[in-house]
């Protein structure tokens, strides 16, 4: 269960300040209705081996809240973070 409300993210009823984003980065509100509705996510909940991805750059970014990209199935996804460049002062590996 997700959605995003005033600045923090939801999941599960849990609310996620993320300090990963610059202040900058304004992310408007959304329910989780808004990206997929109750006959392909009953109860609300994302189905087994889908996935909602959203970007860091919220105000550019196509990601799950697009009705065009919506949630993403587990073989779609095929990349994995090892090492980042920006900002600058967090260069280095990734966990």
């Amino acid at each position: 269960e997700v959605h995003y409300l005033n600045g923090v993210l939801y999941i599960d009823g849990i609310g996620y300040k993320e300090e990963f984003l610059s202040e900058k980065v304004q992310t408007n509100n959304f329910m989780f209705v808004d990206i997929c509705n109750e006959t392909d996510c009953p109860e609300g909940k994302i189905p087994e081996g889908k996935y909602l991805v959203l970007g860091d750059n919220r105000t550019e970014s196509s990601d799950s809240r697009d009705p065009n990209f919506g949630l993403v199935d587990k073989d779609q996804i095929i990349g994995k973070a090892i090492f980042r460049i920006w900002p600058i002062g967090s260069l280095g590996g990734v966990n």
